[in-house]
């Protein structure tokens, strides 16, 4: 799952939101530098990535994929599920996705003083350039992997990735579907063991 999923499953609870963007910038144990909640918040982040990286209809994407793209399987399959979640927003959630997107970034702003220098970059160009709501569009999403790939140091093959993924795009988006809502059916899990 990539930054809207991470946010949409975080729920309403502002700390696990803020955790929930804070994860892919915090490595290594937990060991109280971030308030207790927030931790949890991280600690749920890495649970969705755990659980959603064994999934089946997850591996059935990375599957799908032709083997050049192997090595850069999971983070094809978390933005494609970023895609679906935001071009089928309508059936997740009842809150328009520019509300939800606005309240989201509103929320991680007013906590940014918690956010180590990368994650407080990534958040400004996530305003600034519209990710959550562009990854609607397909292409946008394409574009943005395309776009990782010319950050990479090595060469790779992101920015072949349109034709692939055009030939397979139904049954990608019902795979996405279910992980998404197998994640938030395991998310809901969590939160009732975590007292959320």
């Amino acid at each position: 799952m990539n930054y809207l999923a991470h946010l949409y499953l975080a729920g309403d609870n502002s700390a696990l939101v803020v955790g929930g963007f804070l994860g892919d910038f915090v490595k290594g144990p937990l060991k109280g530098e971030y308030p207790e909640q927030i931790e949890k918040g991280i600690a749920l982040h890495r649970q969705i990535d755990s659980w959603s990286d064994q999934h089946p209809a997850v591996k059935q994407i990375r599957f799908l994929l032709p083997d050049q793209f192997g090595r850069f399987s999971a983070i094809i399959a978390d933005m494609l599920c970023d895609h679906v979640l935001a071009s089928e927003w309508d059936h997740f959630s009842e809150v328009s996705l520019k509300q939800f997107c606005t309240h989201r970034l509103d929320i991680l702003e007013s906590n940014n003083q918690h956010f180590p220098s990368r994650a407080r970059q990534v958040l400004r160009r996530i305003k600034t350039d519209n990710w959550l709501t562009g990854y609607a569009n397909l292409g946008y999403s394409l574009g943005a992997l395309a776009g990782i790939g010319q950050r990479l140091s090595r060469e790779n093959p992101l920015h072949l990735l349109e034709q692939p993924v055009l030939e397979n795009y139904q049954q990608l988006q019902k795979l996405c579907r279910q992980a998404l809502n197998d994640t938030a059916t395991n998310v809901a899990e969590w939160r009732i063991k975590n007292t959320f």
